[in-house]
């Protein structure tokens, strides 16, 4: 095979044209390829088999060593792979290369650069390339330690190079969009506890964590409260099996036939009803963009899309509540504390943090009617959820008893209004006949008389 050959009296002529096509962003990687570091391009290929230099100085490359040609095929040329990167991880500047020159600046933290022959040094589904353009160590899978791997942020728009020392919302256990999820789950989905192995980077494929909205992109982002684009959050659409969070779905659907769109079941939640009203996302200041902190994005690699959030970060699984825990009040703002959850976490799954137990202020609640069930309220199913919110009782607790032991009033044996009617004779009305859950036979009444024109628009279902 014919080798390339640069006399290395002429090699200064190259240095200000290679530096110039050394320009690039950051990355990083776990196992080093035990290359030996040098001052400039031609000694460093020497030092390691890519060159040899004969008596009178002409230097000659191994085929495809050459220092603007790419052994690997990534994308970045030999020159760029020796030249490395610079970057910050968790506030703190590293290096990624093989100039010893730059090195010696980082001290300790200078780290092994791409290896020339490889294009995804340490396998791990991100290419050396993709670790330059976005400032990452090209031998971890997870270069700032924060345990969600480099390829999800990257795809994400989270910051690889940051587990939230410098920006608190890249903490995995931050909720940067306010859905009610965390940056982890959002990646990893909730209830799974390890992320899968991802293929090794190709030429063709220089990330292989496909990008969302593509077959195989098994998590939602967590810089959009609703990653499809339905008008369904995705906390929502992880509650519910019939509701992808990957996918768009017809949130004017009513699945379960009680009278409510799907939309609708999710704006039972308090936090949603005060400001997603007429079935889609109003103009107004509850919509937020993601802070302008979060700005990270390698083109190409990042998943394009509005970053968008609810309210504060944290919204859905932070907001103050008052004693009762079912008012609305002014959100809190991220808590110090990463991941501690003051309202109860919107989301229950197996092996949840946050178990279903009333006496666990961490515990799930369940703030949202279902929408493959027009029971949502207990075992009895004698009241469909459609009919209890238009009537202002509560669709969530249809218990006979309240904890008092008292009647409960939202319940199908309660009499709100003192008419002597219980809320099931209310439902079917005189001849005890509905036709189907939404149409009646006109002798229907209301078990609150005074409350349908009367009632506060904040004020909780049943109070």
């Amino acid at each position: 095979m014919k080798k390339s050959s640069i006399a290395a009296h002429s090699w200064s002529l190259w240095i200000p044209l290679l530096i110039a096509l050394a320009v690039g962003p950051l990355v990083e990687s776990v196992q080093a390829c035990g290359y030996a570091l040098a001052p400039t391009y031609v000694d460093f290929a020497i030092a390691n088999g890519f060159a040899t230099v004969d008596a009178d100085g002409n230097v000659t490359y191994e085929p495809g060593a050459g220092p603007l040609e790419d052994l690997s095929g990534d994308g970045m040329s030999n020159f760029q792979k020796w030249q490395g990167w610079e970057s910050v991880r968790n506030g703190v500047p590293v290096y990624y290369g093989w100039n010893s020159a730059t090195a010696a600046g980082y001290g300790a933290n200078a780290f092994d650069g791409p290896c020339l022959d490889q294009v995804d040094s340490n396998f791990d589904g991100v290419s050396d390339f993709v670790n330059w353009r976005a400032g990452t160590n090209p031998h971890s899978s997870d270069t700032d330690g924060d345990g969600i791997p480099d390829a999800w942020e990257i795809r994400t728009g989270l910051d690889p190079r940051d587990d939230g020392t410098v920006n608190p919302l890249n903490h995995p256990h931050a909720d940067p969009d306010g859905d009610g999820l965390t940056n982890l789950e959002e990646c990893l989905g909730p209830g799974n506890t390890t992320f899968p192995s991802l293929p090794a980077a190709t030429v063709d494929n220089l990330l292989t964590l496909p990008m969302f909205g593509e077959p195989g992109a098994n998590y939602t982002l967590p810089l959009n409260f609703d990653s499809s684009g339905d008008n369904l959050i995705d906390s929502f659409g992880y509650r519910w099996g019939s509701i992808s969070p990957f996918e768009a779905n017809a949130p004017n659907e009513d699945m379960d036939g009680d009278g409510l769109t799907t939309f609708r079941e999710q704006c039972v939640h308090p936090l949603l009803a005060r400001f997603w009203q007429a079935g889609e996302i109003p103009d107004s200041p509850a919509i937020r963009f993601v802070p302008a902190g979060m700005t990270f994005g390698v083109a190409g690699f990042t998943t394009p899309h509005r970053r968008q959030g609810l309210i504060a970060p944290g919204y859905m699984n932070r907001a103050n509540f008052d004693e009762a825990g079912n008012r609305w009040e002014a959100p809190g703002a991220l808590m110090n504390n990463q991941g501690v959850v003051l309202w109860g976490h919107p989301v229950q799954y197996p092996g949840s943090p946050y178990p279903l137990d009333p006496d666990d202020t961490n515990a799930a609640v369940n703030r949202w009617t279902n929408p493959n069930n027009a029971f949502s309220g207990g075992q009895l199913q004698l009241l469909p959820d459609g009919w209890l919110i238009e009537h202002g009782l509560n669709p969530l607790d249809q218990r006979l008893l309240t904890d008092e032991g008292f009647i409960n009033p939202s319940g199908p044996f309660g009499d709100p209004d003192g008419d002597g009617l219980l809320n099931l004779e209310e439902y079917r009305g005189q001849d005890g006949y509905r036709i189907d859950f939404v149409t009646g036979t006109g002798d229907e009444t209301s078990p609150w008389i005074t409350r349908v024109v009367n009632r506060k628009v904040d004020e909780p279902f049943g109070a």
